[in-house]
């Protein structure tokens, strides 16, 4: 008896979840595209390319840049600007040609 009472409330817990994942879902689509690393993939896509290309996250890129991954989130999302020795110290880790900084970080940061 105690098994079907654990199973019951394991599925009404996972309705709910459901329904809350779903609610979000469709506020989040009706709200537009939002300006988050998911909402807006065209933001500095070849920079986010390079960085997966060197096997690295958000976390580990704003760990060595001496910031918040808050912070990185918000310079990869132009809500805050880069700062040009932010810029440089990504261009040495990144490994980033200097006659190619403009498509890495692009103005607006849009090709």
């Amino acid at each position: 008896m105690f098994d079907e009472l654990i199973d019951v409330l394991a599925d009404r817990i996972s309705e709910q979840v459901c329904k809350h994942i779903d609610n979000r879902a469709a506020k989040a689509e009706a709200s537009g595209p939002r300006d988050g690393i998911a909402g807006n993939a065209e933001l500095y896509a070849k920079l986010r390319a390079r960085i997966k290309e060197y096997g690295m996250d958000h976390e580990y890129l704003a760990k060595k840049l001496k910031m918040s991954s808050a912070t990185l989130s918000r310079r990869m999302t132009e809500k805050r600007p880069w700062l040009i020795t932010e810029i440089y110290t990504v261009k040495e880790i990144l490994q980033l040609p200097k006659d190619r900084l403009h498509e890495y970080f692009p103005k607006d940061g849009k090709i």
